[in-house]
């Protein structure tokens, strides 16, 4: 990042207000913040205090390195780690707990909803360079009866936006697989294309 934009950014973090820092926050990317908590580790805290979860999440998720995700989760605040878990994918919250010892792995996962931490348990039995260590179980299923129209309808209604859109699992009526869809696909197809 060029330097006066560095800046203007650090002045914004440290100084700003929530309000301010919210009202700039999409048009800031994540890696950037990172940057400048890498630049000024001293004010982490601080920084990371004036964000929301998703974007607190976020910063985690641009981290390289697991240790160091587990060290930025830490400098939250107790009663907002769990806000902030919950923004994040599974498969990126297993990378982190597979690193930590056993004390550690088990405060993570206390603090996960049933359903997360089941997900986050199976992905853990994986080794992590296999096929099941590195998959998500955030994903797409729609009804092999839609059409493209509703297909497109609920994915504006019903899918969270931080789960992955690129390819859409087509399932019969007892869930199991029939097909995968690329999402351009369906964006490029008639309304009424089953």
């Amino acid at each position: 990042m060029e330097k006066r934009k560095y800046n203007a950014l650090r002045e914004l973090l440290l100084r700003g207000s929530k309000d301010q820092i919210q009202e700039a926050i999409d048009s800031i990317h994540p890696a950037d913040i990172l940057e400048v908590i890498h630049e000024d580790p001293d004010n982490t805290k601080l920084i990371l205090e004036k964000l929301p979860d998703d974007t607190i999440a976020d910063i985690i998720e641009e981290e390289d390195d697991e240790d160091d995700q587990y060290d930025l989760l830490k400098q939250v605040l107790k009663d907002r780690q769990r806000g902030v878990l919950d923004e994040m994918s599974d498969d990126e919250i297993a990378d982190i707990a597979g690193e930590l010892d056993e004390k550690e792995k088990n405060e993570l996962l206390a603090q996960l909803d049933i359903d997360d931490k089941q997900n986050v348990e199976q992905l853990l039995n994986y080794d992590p360079e296999t096929a099941g260590g590195l998959m998500t179980t955030d994903f797409i299923s729609i009804h092999a009866k839609n059409t493209v129209l509703d297909t497109l309808n609920y994915l504006h209604t019903a899918v969270d936006e931080d789960t992955p859109k690129y390819y859409l699992y087509v399932v019969d009526k007892q869930g199991v697989l029939k097909g995968v869809v690329d999402l351009r696909a369906i964006v490029a197809s008639p309304f009424d294309t089953p």
